[in-house]
């Protein structure tokens, strides 16, 4: 054999163990790709699914807000002249041994007595 066949044999093997190590490369770059996309698609289902969870209680928390709002509740000393909203300051300095409740704004001035400023901006 030659001198110039050797070094294109030497040259073939070194090109051919080139290959092989790139197409390790690629395979194994191909494989983490396939696993972040795996991950990335996991993540975006646990995303809607936290959505759709904080869109369930939203919707709850507005459900109670409303029957709240529905269900306000007045207060009035024994012998006080104004009723007020239970979240009232005034309406909670009363103490409750004197407290009289009040389920609705029209309930309270029947028995007549008048609004305070609490009641009136409501």
């Amino acid at each position: 054999m030659t001198q110039i066949e050797h070094n294109i044999i030497t040259s073939f093997n070194l090109v051919k163990e080139d290959f092989a190590k790139m197409h390790r490369i690629v395979r194994m770059l191909s494989q983490n790709q396939d696993k972040l996309v795996a991950e990335i698609q996991r993540l975006k289902a646990t995303k809607k699914r936290k959505r759709v969870t904080s869109r369930r209680v939203k919707k709850a928390t507005l459900v109670r807000k409303a029957a709240k709002r529905v269900s306000k509740k007045f207060v009035s000393s024994k012998t006080g002249k104004k009723f007020h909203d239970v979240a009232c300051p005034f309406g909670k300095n009363i103490k409750p041994k004197n407290k009289v409740h009040y389920a609705s704004k029209v309930k309270a001035l029947n028995k007549g007595l008048k609004g305070c400023n609490c009641v009136k901006t409501v």
